[in-house]
């Protein structure tokens, strides 16, 4: 999709915009392009996605309480992981649901948003439609 950004710079520049709540005294440059650059590693499908998603990853990382809700931990990510063996110990894990694997997203209004147009783009690859 040509309409998504992915150069660093201009990726800030629209951030410090959509989220004044985050200024340059709250998180500094060379920080917003670290959690920018992971924002691309783990969604490149839209420019409001990785910005939505850098915004999750800057307050979830803040002690600030920024639109912050209760996700409702009641399943682990480590469920994953089907059966480990230590010895004569098994372990096993019940398998997730796509949406407990969400709940990682839903600790922040940002994560939110971000589920929002994930799920967009992923129509968008299966034939739907694009949000830029």
């Amino acid at each position: 999709m040509a309409c998504v950004e992915t150069d660093i710079a201009a990726l800030q520049v629209l951030f410090r915009a959509r989220f004044p709540e985050f200024p340059i005294s709250v998180i500094d440059d060379a920080t917003l392009d670290l959690f920018i650059e992971e924002a691309l590693t783990v969604f490149a499908q839209s420019t409001n996605g990785i910005l939505y998603l850098t915004a999750h990853f800057v307050g979830l990382s803040q002690d600030l309480g920024i639109n912050t809700t209760d996700a409702g931990q009641d399943e682990s990510c480590a469920a994953a992981l089907n059966m480990y063996k230590v010895g004569d110990f098994t372990f096993q894990f019940k398998d997730i649901t796509d949406k407990a694997k969400d709940n990682i997203f839903t600790s922040t209004e940002y994560g939110k948003k971000f589920l929002v147009f994930r799920n967009a783009a992923q129509g968008y690859a299966a034939g739907g439609f694009v949000t830029c």
